[in-house]
């Protein structure tokens, strides 16, 4: 039996194991073995996934964006505990609504999204995302 080294795109167990980093870049899903991210790391570097200045870049904008996004969400959530402040929580309404929107699988880099939202370990954000 021949044992696949590079990822197939249309593998969903294979495409599970990609994540996306701050600067852009394809990088191995931490939670994958040695041997998963061995498979990541030939499949980006013989596919050129990183090496390409727009894509990354494209990539690092949609990490940005969700970043901010976040941030605002989390600071307006803060300041609408006490439940009485309707400017902070509509604001945090928008924020969240942001967000869910970058992580739609319709959206473009979505997953690049969605990684930014995970990087976070926050349930509340998790919760948000698509």
């Amino acid at each position: 039996m021949e044992v696949r080294y590079f990822l197939d795109p249309i593998d969903i167990e294979d495409v599970k194991l990609v994540a996306f980093d701050e600067e852009g870049n394809l990088v191995p899903n931490p939670h994958a073995s040695d041997w998963e991210k061995e498979r990541v790391e030939q499949t980006a570097l013989r596919l050129k996934l990183n090496e390409h200045d727009q894509l990354p870049e494209e990539r690092r904008k949609i990490w940005v964006r969700t970043t901010r996004w976040i941030n605002q969400y989390l600071t307006h959530k803060s300041r609408c505990a006490d439940g009485v402040n309707l400017v902070a929580r509509q604001k945090m309404v928008e924020a969240a609504r942001a967000i869910h929107e970058l992580t739609r699988p319709t959206s473009e880099l979505s997953v690049v999204a969605k990684w930014c939202v995970e990087f976070r370990n926050d349930p509340r954000l998790m919760r948000i995302a698509a």
